[in-house]
C-alpha cells in the first residue's frame, strides 16, 4: 500500500470516528433542546392570529471544523436543522407552546458561501500572490436568507443575552411556513 493510499485510509477512519462522536453529541444536544422551557420573556408580548415564535435547533461542533483528506472544511462550526420548538403561538394557530415542528429543509440548508466562491475565483488565487484579508467561511446556513427578516430578539434591552447570541435562532413566523408537527420525536433520535 502506497503512502498516499495509507494516509487516505487513516484519514478516512479518523473522519468516520469523529463523525460518530459528533453524531452522539448531536443526539445529546437535541435531547437538551427538546427539554427546553419557553423563556419567560415570551409572556411580555401579545401573539396574534397565526403567528408562532420558534426556536430552531442548532448544533455547534466541538471542533472548529471537520476536515476531509485534502484539509478542506466539510462544514461550518454551527449548523441549523429543520426542526424547531414552538415558544409561543397566536390564538388561531394550530400549534401550541412546546410543540416540535419540521420546517422546510431549504430554509435551513447549509450551502457553499458565495463570498467563498468569489474568494477562490479571485485572480490572485491562480498565481503565487497572496490575497489580503480573512478567507470567508466555505459553508453558511441558508437560515439568515430565508428566515432572517423574521428574527426575533426576546429582550432587546438585555445586552448580555445579545452578546451571547442566545436569540440567533429565534424567529417569529406565520404557522404556514411550518411543514409538519412532529408527533413522535423518538423515531428521529
Amino acid at each position: 500500500m502506497g503512502k498516499k493510499k495509507f494516509a487516505s485510509s487513516v484519514s478516512s477512519e479518523l473522519i468516520t470516528k469523529g463523525r460518530i462522536e459528533e453524531q452522539e453529541l448531536l443526539k445529546q444536544r437535541f435531547q437538551e433542546f427538546i427539554q427546553l422551557e419557553s423563556p419567560e420573556e415570551v409572556n411580555a408580548y401579545e401573539w396574534k392570529g397565526y403567528d408562532v415564535l420558534i426556536k430552531v435547533f442548532k448544533f455547534r461542533t466541538q471542533n472548529e471544523s471537520m476536515e476531509d483528506v485534502d484539509g478542506e472544511s466539510l462544514m461550518s462550526n454551527t449548523r441549523f436543522f429543520s426542526i424547531a420548538k414552538i415558544l409561543a403561538a397566536g390564538p388561531e394557530s394550530k400549534y401550541v407552546q412546546g410543540d416540535l415542528v419540521k420546517l422546510k429543509d431549504v430554509d435551513t440548508l447549509t450551502i457553499e458561501s458565495s463570498q467563498y466562491r468569489d474568494w477562490i475565483k479571485n485572480e490572485f488565487s491562480k498565481g503565487n500572490l497572496k490575497q489580503k484579508g480573512t478567507e470567508p467561511s466555505r459553508f453558511v446556513s441558508n437560515i439568515y436568507q430565508t428566515l432572517g427578516p423574521n428574527a426575533f430578539i426576546l429582550n432587546p434591552l438585555d445586552i448580555i443575552s445579545l452578546d451571547k447570541e442566545q436569540d440567533d435562532s429565534i424567529f417569529k413566523i406565520n404557522d404556514g411556513k411550518i411543514e409538519n408537527k412532529i408527533s413522535n420525536v423518538d423515531i428521529l433520535i
